[in-house]
Formats: structure tokens, C-alpha cells, sequence
């Protein structure tokens, strides 16, 4: 009698090998996962953004998107939205009475994962220039996505920008050179000294030389010099006060080592006034203050020396007279002194306070 053969094994439904097939693809996948979960510095991307003398508020902005994009706990937010998303997605599958395979849903999972690591937990670096102040500062840990976007737009303004500039005849009317009135700032903080532009000395002396030589120069024929030169048509301060001097007036000369002064011929005192002016390193301590005031890090030697070459234009744009940066402060320091004592020596300076509260108020 012949041995009845073991039944074969039942085939396997179209189902069975699906779900197999899903399920031998899940290592890999998780894999996958685990491996965009970990951010490459290779990743990292890096752009230049350039600004138009908005350098400490844009250094600022990338500081503190760097900051709040590497806070811990910000990492613990996304993880809580990535989660309650993925619960309201199988929510709204159910309700809906669709579903999705293992496979689909992992792809998925594996696009908007990759996204959020490569373009938001991976940080680049974006390098900020300040075209007005020749600043330069790099910025780190700011994510990919800003690096890019910020990249990108800035290039398209930049290209605008120099397009503009290089078709602009006057050059301080380039962006370069004037962007947010900084040039009129830079100008406006070079001709408003908040006390002595050199030493109270000096100072001391070209007020006493105003005082004391001019009221003779001014009213006589001999000097060549009165009110409306000096006042209004002068292209030249140091000019008008040498034309001041005299051998018959006399003013007196202040020194650190002669505190308490010595008269002098009002010739004598221009010599020696002329003299100083005539210092390069004169200004030296006076335009790295005008450089402080209009926003510039004197600690670094490029800022200083971008600041002190737009001082050096601002005799031609301001008035019409190409000057070197000692020649515009020189002006600045005589008019400012000449300004000083016409306000020192008015009437009106000297008037008594008046009585009642109002009086109390000024005491």
C-alpha cells in the first residue's frame, strides 16, 4: 500500500507576500530614520550678507536667531508638535476610514524628517559685511533654511545696489558712501565737539587770540580781514585768522608747560597756533571720538581707517572744497572757537537771573 504524500503547504495569498514585502523593508527604514536624525556639519551651508551701514542690528538679528534655534528647548517643542501631528494624522485617517501603507507612510516620514534636520537642525554660518563701515563679522548656528534665504535675497539686493553705484557719477551719493545718512551723521558728530577737539590749551589759546586780535584786524584796513569774510565768504578759516595777526596787539599763549600763560604779539601767537594745527597727529584723539559717536569699533584699524577717509570727503561734499581730513577738522576747531566766543562774551550771557520762582528755578 502506497504511502499517502504530506498535503503541500497552502499557497501564500497576494496579502501575505504584500505585508511580507512591507515588513522586510522596515530595517531599512528605520535606518533611514535614524540617520537623518543625526545632523552632518558636512550639511552646513554658509552666504554672505551685506548691508548698507545696518551692521550691529543685523550681527544682532543672526545672534539671536542663532540663539533660539539652539535652545534645547525648542528642540522639545518640535518634538512635541511632530508627535501630536502624527497622532492627529492617525485620528483623522481613522475618522475618515482610509489607510496607509507602512512603506508610503514611512516616505513620508523620511521627507519632512529630512527637511527639518537639513534645513533647520543643521546650522550654517552667514558672514555679514557692512559696506559704509568696512565691518565684517561672521555668524554661527543659524539654520540652514535662513542661511539660504537670507543668501539669496541679499545677493538680488546687492546686485541692485551695485548697479545703482556703478552708475552714479557723484561718488557721495553712492550707497557705499552715504546709505541712512551716514554721512550726514559722520558730519553732523564732526562739527558738534562736546568740549576741547584737541587740549584745553590749544583751546584756550585760539579763544584769547580771537578775543584779543581780531576786534583791531576786523574795523582796520591794514589786516584784511572783517565780518563778512570771516563770517560769510572766507573759503579759507586759516587764512582769515592769519590775516588777524599783528605786531602792535597782542594775545595770550597757553602750554601744559605754561599753564598760566604768556602775552604775546598777536604774530607770535599765530605762529604758534599754526604750528599745532599743522600736527598730523593734532586730530588724532578728536576723529576716533566723531568715529565712536557715529557707530564705528575704533578698536578695529579698518573701521577707523574707513571712518577717517569718509572725513576726508566731507569738506567737498559739505562745501563744495576738496579737503584733507586735518584741513576740514582745522576749519571745524577755528569756527567752532570763533562761534565759542561770540557766545562767551555776549551780553546776554552775562544778564542776572531773573527774581521771583522763576529765579529759583534757574538757581
Amino acid at each position: 500500500m502506497h504511502a499517502t504524500p504530506p498535503a503541500p503547504p497552502p499557497a501564500a495569498t497576494a496579502e501575505g507576500s504584500d505585508t511580507m514585502r512591507r515588513l522586510s523593508r522596515l530595517p531599512a527604514l528605520l535606518v533611514g530614520l535614524a540617520s537623518l536624525f543625526v545632523a552632518s556639519p558636512a550639511l552646513a551651508l554658509e552666504s554672505s550678507f551685506h548691508t548698507y551701514d545696518g551692521f550691529a542690528e543685523t550681527v544682532d538679528a543672526f545672534h539671536l536667531v542663532s540663539m533660539i534655534f539652539v535652545d534645547p528647548r525648542y528642540e522639545t517643542l518640535v518634538l512635541i508638535v511632530a508627535v501630536v501631528g502624527l497622532a492627529f494624522g492617525a485620528v483623522l485617517a481613522m475618522i475618515r476610514g482610509t489607510s496607509m501603507g507602512l512603506v508610503a507612510f514611512g516616505l513620508q516620514m523620511l521627507v519632512g524628517i529630512g527637511l527639518f534636520v537639513g534645513l533647520v537642525a543643521t546650522t550654517g554660518t552667514v558672514h555679514v559685511y557692512d559696506r559704509v563701515r568696512n565691518a565684517y563679522q561672521p555668524v554661527g548656528d543659524v539654520p540652514n533654511l535662513i542661511v539660504l534665504v537670507a543668501g539669496v535675497t541679499n545677493m538680488m539686493e546687492r546686485a541692485l545696489a551695485e548697479t545703482i553705484d556703478d552708475n552714479t557719477l557723484d561718488p557721495h551719493a553712492k550707497l557705499e558712501f552715504g546709505a541712512s545718512g551716514h554721512a550726514f551723521d559722520l558730519f553732523l558728530n564732526a562739527v558738534s565737539p562736546r568740549g576741547p577737539m584737541t587740549d584745553a590749551f590749544l583751546d584756550a589759546t585760539i579763544k584769547d587770540y580771537v578775543r584779543q586780535c581780531y576786534p583791531v584786524a576786523r574795523v582796520s584796513p591794514a589786516y584784511g580781514v572783517d565780518d563778512d569774510q570771516l563770517f560769510r565768504t572766507s573759503p579759507d578759516l586759516p587764512a582769515s585768522f592769519a590775516a588777524m595777526a599783528g605786531p602792535s596787539t597782542f594775545s595770550t599763549v597757553f602750554t601744559a608747560s605754561d599753564k598760566g600763560g604768556t602775552t604775546v604779539s598777536c604774530n607770535e601767537a599765530w605762529e604758534h597756533i599754526a604750528d599745532r594745527l599743522s600736527d598730523p597727529a593734532l586730530f588724532e584723539d578728536y576723529s576716533a571720538h566723531v568715529c565712536q559717536r557715529t557707530g564705528y569699533d575704533v578698536a578695529k584699524a579698518d573701521q577707523l581707517a574707513r571712518c577717517r577717509s569718509n572725513l576726508a570727503e566731507m569738506g567737498d561734499m559739505m562745501l563744495g572744497t576738496p579737503l584733507t581730513a586735518q584741513a576740514f577738522l582745522t576749519d571745524v576747531l577755528l569756527g567752532t572757537s570763533v562761534g565759542d566766543v561770540l557766545f562767551e562774551d555776549s551780553p546776554a550771557t552775562d544778564l542776572p537771573p531773573p527774581s521771583g520762582p522763576i529765579g529759583l528755578l534757574v538757581h
